[in-house]
């Protein structure tokens, strides 16, 4: 794109037909927004990412990102509740505790070892393979692999209850029902997220995905 082209760029462009809103469709999804934003969208502070959005707040901005338990005894996915992948879908403005997902994940099924869960951010070569999507693109529709999806709690509670995220390419986002994503795609819902320190408190900033 020429200099000229990007000067004349807007911001952002809804988009009204999409091989993902296809997907959203195809399942019964009938909330959706999308939009194509402009280049530099990730170099943007959240509050003006949601304002180019139209979000209601920062809060409402959400990622969708792959995890992998390396002590997994399977190997793929086919069962959700000791999958070797999992999708974790949750707000930019919190910080994934990957601890959290380590004890919601062995409570799946009953006296499951310690020793066969270690959790870390798949690598971005297994994350583009599994779900078919490259960084800042993945979203939990049209997954390449059925990937279980872990929804953070705290999504469930915004108001209005929407979200946005990844829209299947790095410039789309894309807006749904929190009601409906529940109720369609069926995820866990659990709490992922650091706890925000007690006033006052200086305790560092945590959250390396990794249960140990």
């Amino acid at each position: 794109m020429s200099a000229e082209e990007q000067k004349t760029k807007p911001d952002v462009q809804d988009v009204e037909t999409h091989p993902v809103l296809d997907v959203c469709r195809s399942i019964g999804m009938t909330q959706l927004r999308m939009k194509r934003v402009r280049d530099d969208y990730y170099d943007l502070p959240l509050e003006q990412r949601a304002a180019l959005l139209g979000a209601p707040s920062i809060h409402h901005l959400c990622k969708t990102i792959l995890l992998e338990n390396q002590k997994c005894i399977n190997s793929d996915c086919s069962d959700p509740r000791n999958s070797r992948f999992y999708c974790i879908v949750l707000q930019y403005s919190t910080q994934l505790q990957s601890h959290k997902i380590f004890k919601f994940v062995r409570t799946l099924i009953d006296k499951a070892p310690q020793k066969n869960y270690h959790f870390r951010y798949a690598k971005e070569q297994d994350s583009d393979a599994l779900t078919g999507y490259s960084h800042n693109a993945v979203t939990p529709f049209g997954l390449k692999t059925q990937i279980p999806i872990i929804l953070s709690k705290h999504i469930m509670e915004l108001d209005p209850p929407i979200f946005w995220l990844g829209g299947g390419e790095v410039d789309t986002k894309l807006e749904v029902s929190c009601e409906e994503f529940n109720q369609i795609l069926k995820p866990y819902v659990t709490d992922v997220i650091i706890d925000a320190p007690a006033e006052g408190s200086d305790k560092s900033k945590e959250g390396q995905a990794s249960n140990e």
